[in-house]
């Protein structure tokens, strides 16, 4: 359990670097500021979780029963994620709302995904990676 919580650990490192990556492409491309908050947030989140459950997957549950089909498996590895973009997206945003500046909401944007790549590994574990009773 211990290795695959640091393999998870480097696999939200690498999400949370393309998400926030994308969040800084999108606002460097963007004339003003103002509207094209939730646009940097929900192109950021996506990218995010695409490249998170191909990791995830591949790497950090590789055994998890297979009997899900990939698009089932995805729907409920988005599912999970609900909840703790919820938790991102609001210390992002509180973040942003307070200060109005981008290092600070970077920053909150990166203590949000930490809480919630922490959470999600929980719920990621226990509801849609799930081992089979063959590799127990």
């Amino acid at each position: 359990m211990r290795k695959s919580m640091l393999i998870y650990a480097l696999g939200a490192v690498v999400a949370m670097w393309s998400n926030i990556g994308l969040q800084r492409i999108i606002f460097d491309m963007a004339s003003s500021h103002d509207n094209i908050f939730m646009v940097a947030v929900g192109g950021g989140t996506i990218a995010g979780l695409v490249i998170k459950y191909m990791w995830d997957s591949w790497l950090v549950f590789p055994s998890a029963r297979r009997s899900l089909n990939r698009s089932r498996q995805f729907g409920l590895y988005g599912f999970t994620g609900v909840l703790t973009t919820l938790v991102f997206w609001g210390v992002e945003s509180v973040a942003w709302l307070a200060s109005g500046d981008h290092f600070i909401r970077e920053v909150g944007a990166l203590i949000g995904l930490s809480l919630g790549y922490w959470l999600k590994f929980m719920l990621d574990r226990r509801l849609v990676f799930v081992e089979s009773d063959e590799t127990q």
